[in-house]
């Protein structure tokens, strides 16, 4: 079979003969391994075929000749001259005993034995040089064979050579044989691949393209190797290496129409009777055919129908299938169809064409099938006259590919159809073909394809078999791996690692993986292995691992494992392995491990490694959660106070002391931002603590410097620790804080939730409390009042300081700025002079009165002569309210130390005898109580009740307050003992407010209706004149009279009800009835004129003024009796009745809870 390439395919070319070099090298004669004396005639024929003008034309000036060279030194010194010299093509050409050390490949010299490379050449350095050649068009030739015992376990032995001695840019094909008798055949003048070769070069192809290109030469050498059952080549081609043509092609046809494997053989001539019957109508045939088997001519009937399937026109092959199909003989139209496939494929194109042109796609699909399975010619013809029919081409290629069973047939069409120009195709077919195969012959065809140099064939394979290829051999793998990676083919080689990784179950398996893919430049892929290695669940495996690459010099890849290994375990599972590795010899690894991992880790899980870590690691890891910023700080101590994590914050104590005050300071504000005083205390007390006294003192002034909260929580926080260190920055903190500076921090201990909490704290607030103290300003007083109310132990040292300093002249302006911090449960001081600060204005009156009695309850009772001679009044009424009201303390208890001081001071004073305070001073106490809020208004009513005032001005005063304060106020009076007629006086003035305030709103009320009647009045008048002037009579002037007669009476009975109310209770019931009456009698008054004014003429003014004074009749029928019902409800009255043994003239009430 000869075979030619296709016309598709991009031209081959011959180099320039004086542009290019060729260096042949062969070995015939060995020292210590068996001669090839064929070797000799190789290199002189070789030679001469380069050199043949009608050839290649090759100059002998530039092709040297090396036989039997006995240092590597000289091969490799005439590649290189060659290489240099050489500006269109480089060819070297090797013939000789091969050697394999290891996984590299040698070629053997005189001197040359297994084992010793130095004897030999290393074909890595011939691909240095070959590569380095500057020319464009190169090629390796090497025929050589090695023991094929020593690749045992790989993928073939060919594979191996091949890839092996591949080099990027450059035509490679060899030949490969397990033993010397393979490779030189006993009587024959050349070995066996060389003698192929030389003798395509000399002789050329039949059929073939003027130039013989290298793919030419291959599939031809290939063949006559095959059929002479010879070790088949193999071939590696990079770029366009297999379009460089090395001879003219001698056998070639000057008039050659189509490649020669398209033509069918000729068909043996048919009797002459069936020769006759070809050009018979497709009737007479078929009655033939009937007529021969009814005689039992089977014979002949078959050779009708074969003749009629090869030599009738296509037309007429159709018309006698459409005749047989018709008679329904499906033997016979199968036999003639069968016949058809069988011509050439330019004959078989045509008769499928007129199938289709007729609509009879099911025998034009048999005819093709049938046709592609004929034999590898047949179906790469096809195939190439078939490339503009997608649908036709596939059928032909898949029952092509279905028919060629075995890998001989197999190879055969690949490389004819690659011949052909139909690559892509090829790799269509091929990847279809693997759905109807099992893995294992996928992978066959697959190595085989690669055997054959048809490597973008076998990629798009391999992934289709990718479990059983992961099977193999790491370095085998891997080659394959970096094999389509050159290719272009990463994503197919990328499902072979994963396999591959899948494949391994432990991790010196997958270890052993990555380092083969590392050393053939797969490193990413390689990280793949590793990353799985490190999944692996046993760490003694591991650790194995690690130790098998270290010793192989892969100690990058051993760490890159570990960090695989540490990041995905748990933080406990991290730090025994850690130590393991320790243990293991690998310190430095382990410290690196712990770093990569902690650089990866999310911040909580590397909070959790640092505390589970040794001491050494500990720091390291601290070292990068302190990297991670002030959150990370925070987070990291609030875990170690959580988990009692004590060795954690000790390190970062000494880390922090170790840094200075400006350390410290730095991490106080996210520590501040995310943690409570007491938690950041736990780090900063002990790092303050390892300070010396001079960096102490430097952090307090520093700290003083910040702003007030940074301050106070620093401190707080600090204030955990009772060491004299705390003391001394406490007290240097303050010592360098300004007046201001103290202020603030005195709001900010105050306002920050949770900071003056603990009596630790409280001691702090007094140690401001007396700095503040030592400073004789106003403005020191309002801040220490803003401290001191938070916690009463503060309270109690602050008010005795308060008292000494408000006797100074500012005391007013001091007071006034702090009354409203004040509290209404301060300390009990034994001091009480600030009492007779003179308060020359009633502002600050309003704001300290009533919160003043605090101060008295320590007070000495023979102290209060004295004390109370000098009080001003309204401070009296203060002193009540205090303890009436907020104290609870019975004044007038018998032995009572309080009563007896406040006794005396009323007594002193003079101002609370009955009838002695004016109306006008208790009224002005009174307002600054209610002025404030009700509950200082229901103490003000008690107060002055108590006080005895006038009876006139009790009425007045209680009778601004709302019902609720007085039900207040009931209740509390109602519950005590009162002396002198107080409460009764209370009761009867309270019984009766209600009535005289609904009084006053009836008073108002009536005042506005009176207003709308006058308006009602005017109006009805000026419509009255007018109707006058226009002659209309009228009554209006006696019913105006009516109601301007009853206006004054309604305005005095208002009046007089609001004024008798607060006099007697009946007189109002009196005044009520009396308005009703008044207003009901108007009213009928008004409508008996109306009536009398409508028999002689009604007019629409007196109606409208007869309904006006109904609807305010009626109207105010209705408000007097809610207001009835008001005063029935009076709450007073509802408590007085709750009980019947109590009465408001009863001076004796008993203590009763209402």
């Amino acid at each position: 079979m000869q075979i030619a390439m296709s016309d598709a395919e991009p031209p081959a070319h011959l180099p320039d003969p004086l542009k290019s070099r060729a260096v042949l090298i062969g070995t015939a004669s060995y020292e210590h391994l068996e001669d090839l004396p064929s070797v000799a005639n190789n290199l002189s024929d070789m030679r001469a075929a380069l050199t043949d003008p009608e050839l290649w034309g090759l100059s002998p000036a530039h092709c040297q000749v090396l036989a039997d060279p006995e240092e590597p030194r000289l091969v490799l010194e005439a590649i290189s001259a060659a290489a240099q010299a050489a500006t269109d093509a480089l060819v070297v050409y090797f013939t000789g005993h091969g050697l394999l050390m290891g996984l590299e490949l040698f070629l053997g010299l005189r001197p040359s034995r297994t084992g010793q490379r130095h004897s030999a050449v290393p074909y890595d350095e011939i691909r240095h040089e070959v590569v380095d050649a500057t020319c464009y068009n190169k090629v390796v030739i090497l025929d050589c064979c090695y023991s094929g015992r020593a690749l045992k376990g790989h993928m073939t032995d060919a594979i191996e050579l091949g890839d092996l001695a591949g080099i990027d840019g450059t035509y490679l094909m060899t030949a490969t044989t397990e033993t010397a008798i393979a490779l030189a055949p006993p009587g024959e003048r050349h070995t066996a691949f060389s003698g192929a070769l030389i003798d395509r070069l000399v002789h050329g192809v039949p059929d073939g393209p003027d130039l013989l290109d290298m793919q030419t030469l291959y599939y031809n050498v290939r063949n006559d190797l095959v059929q002479r059952a010879r070790p088949r080549p193999q071939q590696r081609n990079r770029n366009d290496g297999a379009r460089i043509a090395l001879a003219r092609n001698r056998a070639r046809q000057q008039h050659r129409t189509r490649p020669a494997h398209h033509a069918a053989p000729p068909a043996p001539a048919p009797p002459d009777w069936v020769r006759s019957l070809l050009s018979a109508a497709p009737a007479r045939i078929c009655a033939q055919i009937a007529d021969l088997r009814r005689t039992d001519r089977g014979a002949d009937v078959s050779a009708l129908l074969s003749a009629v399937g090869r030599r009738r026109d296509p037309q007429g092959v159709v018309a006698v299938v459409g005749e047989l199909q018709e008679l329904g003989d499906v033997a016979s139209w199968q036999a003639v169809l069968e016949a058809a496939a069988s011509r050439s494929p330019a004959d078989v194109c045509k008769v499928v064409a007129t199938f289709r042109a007729l609509d009879q796609p099911q025998p034009a699909d048999t005819v093709l099938e049938r046709a592609a399975a004929v034999s590898v010619d047949t179906a790469a013809g096809l195939a190439q006259l078939l490339t503009g029919a997608a649908a036709d081409l596939r059928l032909v290629l898949d029952a092509a590919l279905a028919a060629a069973q075995g890998r001989d047939l197999l190879l055969d069409l690949v490389g004819a159809l690659w011949a052909a120009g139909l690559r892509d195709d090829v790799d269509g077919m091929l990847q279809r073909g693997t759905a109807r195969m099992s893995p294992e012959q996928t992978l066959q065809i697959a190595d085989e394809l690669r055997s054959v140099g048809q490597d973008q064939s076998a990629f798009g394979l391999y992934p289709a078999a990718a479990a059983l290829l992961a099977e193999r051999e790491a370095d085998t793998i891997a080659r394959l791996v970096a094999s389509m990676v050159q290719a272009g083919r990463s994503a197919e080689a990328e499902l072979i690692v994963v396999a591959a990784v899948a494949a391994r179950r432990t991790a010196v398996e997958l270890a052993e993986l990555a380092m083969t893919l590392s050393a053939v430049g797969q490193g990413q892929l390689a990280d793949q292995a590793l990353a799985q290695a490190g999944r692996m669940d046993a760490d003694d495996d591991i650790l194995d691992a690690v130790v098998m690459l270290v010793s192989a010099g892969h100690e990058d890849a051993a760490l890159r494992m570990s960090h695989a290994a540490a990041a995905d375990r748990s933080a406990a599972r991290t730090v025994a392995l850690v130590r393991a590795l320790r243990e293991r010899g690998r310190p430095l690894d382990a410290r690196t491990v712990l770093l990569r991992v902690g650089l990866g880790l999310p911040l909580p899980k590397l909070i959790v490694l640092a505390a589970l870590a040794d001491e050494a690691d500990r720091r390291l890891l601290v070292d990068l959660v302190l990297d991670r910023g002030p959150e990370a700080l925070s987070e990291l101590v609030h875990h170690a106070i959580i988990n009692d994590g004590a060795a954690v914050l000790d390190l970062l104590a000494r880390r922090l002391s170790a840094d200075g005050p400006n350390g410290i300071l730095a991490a106080l504000g996210g520590l501040r931002s995310r943690l409570p005083p007491g938690e950041g205390g736990a780090l900063l007390a002990p790092a303050v603590r390892g300070l010396s006294a001079a960096d102490r003192e430097a952090f307090a002034v520093a700290l003083a410097g910040r702003d007030p909260r940074s301050v106070a929580w620093t401190l707080s926080g600090l204030a955990v620790d009772s060491s004299d260190a705390f003391a001394a920055v406490s007290d240097a903190v303050l010592r360098a804080l300004t007046i201001d500076r103290l202020v603030d921090l005195a709001d900010a201990l105050q306002a920050d939730s949770g900071v003056v909490t603990t009596p630790i704290t409280h001691d702090l607030a007094l140690e401001v409390v007396d700095t503040i103290a030592g400073r004789p300003a106003p403005l020191s007083s309002v801040a220490l009042v803003r401290l001191i109310w938070a916690e009463d132990p503060v309270a109690r040292r602050a008010a005795w300081w308060i008292a000494d300093r408000l006797t100074t002249p500012e005391t007013e302006v001091t007071l006034g700025g702090a009354a409203d911090a004040m509290p209404h449960d301060a300390s009990r001081s034994s001091q009480y002079a600030w009492l007779r600060a003179p308060f020359r204005g009633s502002a600050t009156l309003r704001k300290i009165v009533g919160r003043v009695g605090y101060l008295l309850n320590t007070m000495d009772p023979a102290d209060a002569p004295a004390a109370g001679g000098e009080l001003d009044p309204r401070i009296v009424v203060g002193i009540f309210v205090y303890f009436e009201q907020f104290d609870g303390t019975d004044l007038r208890a018998s032995g009572s130390p309080v009563g007896q001081l406040v006794r005396g001071l009323a007594k002193a004073s003079g101002h609370l005898g009955t009838g002695s305070v004016a109306p006008s001073t208790l009224r002005k106490a009174f307002a600054v109580h209610a002025q404030r809020d009700e509950e200082r208004a229901r103490s003000a009513a008690i107060t002055i009740c108590v006080a005895g005032s006038r009876r006139a001005a009790l009425p007045r005063l209680l009778a601004t307050l709302p019902t609720a304060v007085l039900t207040e106020c009931a209740c509390q009076v109602y519950a005590g003992r009162l002396p002198d007629g107080s409460a009764a006086l209370f009761w009867r003035t309270v019984a009766d407010l209600p009535r005289a305030s609904d009084a006053r709103v009836l008073r108002n009320l009536f005042g506005v209706i009176a207003g709308l009647l006058a308006i009602g009045l005017f109006l009805t008048g000026a419509v009255s004149v007018l109707g006058n002037l226009v002659g209309h009579r009228d009554h209006t002037p006696v019913w105006m009279l009516i109601v301007a007669t009853g206006l004054p009476v309604l305005a005095v009975s208002g009046h007089l009800a609001e004024r008798t109310a607060s006099w007697r209770s009946n007189h109002t019931d009196m005044i009520l009835g009396l308005t009703i009456s008044t207003w009901v009698i108007s009213g009928l008054a008004v409508l008996v004129v109306g009536l009398h004014a409508a028999a002689e003429l009604i007019t629409w003014p007196v109606l409208l003024g007869a309904a006006g004074l109904l609807a305010a009749t009626i109207t105010t029928a209705a408000i007097s009796t809610r207001l009835q019902t008001r005063a029935a409800e009076n709450p007073c009255r509802t408590i007085l009745e709750r009980d019947k043994r109590l009465h408001p003239r009863d001076l004796t009430l008993r203590e009763v809870t209402p």
